[in-house]
C-alpha cells in the first residue's frame, strides 16, 4: 500500500491528500506556486515511488484556479501516471469545476483529453 501523502494547502498552493483507505489522491483550491517545480516535486516523486503495476488509484482535481506552471506541471503528472497504467497500474481521474467556471472544464477536458487515462468531468456546487 503506497504511503501517505498530506500537504497542506496554502493561499497559493492546493492540498494534496493521499487517503489509503478510499486509495484516492485529492488536490484541492488554486495553485499558482511561485516556485511550481518545488510544489510538485514531492509529488511527482511520490507517484514514482508509490504507484506500481498492482496499484489502484482515482485522482480527484478540484482546482479553482491554474497558472501556466501550474497546469505544465500537471500534465507531467498526468502522463506520468499514463505510464503507470500502461504498465499494468488503474488510474481514473476526476476533474471537478465550478459551474460558473466554463474555463476550468475546458482546461480540464485539455489537459485529459490527450493523456491517455480515464477520467470524467464533473461539475460541483462547492469549492
Amino acid at each position: 500500500m503506497p504511503e501517505s501523502l498530506d500537504i497542506p494547502a496554502t493561499e497559493t498552493t492546493p492540498g494534496v491528500l493521499f487517503d489509503p483507505q478510499s486509495r484516492e489522491l485529492r488536490f484541492e483550491g488554486e495553485s499558482y506556486p511561485e516556485d511550481v517545480h518545488e510544489f510538485f516535486a514531492p509529488i511527482l516523486d511520490w507517484i514514482e515511488a508509490s504507484i506500481g503495476p498492482d496499484s489502484k488509484l482515482t485522482v480527484v482535481l478540484r482546482l479553482w484556479y491554474l497558472n501556466t506552471g501550474s497546469t505544465k506541471s500537471l500534465l507531467v503528472m498526468l502522463r506520468m501516471l499514463a505510464d503507470k497504467v500502461a504498465a499494468g497500474a488503474e488510474v481514473d481521474v476526476v476533474w471537478c469545476h465550478l459551474p460558473d467556471l466554463e474555463l476550468m472544464r475546458e482546461a480540464g477536458e485539455e489537459l485529459l483529453g490527450g493523456c491517455g487515462l480515464p477520467y470524467r468531468i464533473e461539475s460541483v456546487n462547492t469549492a
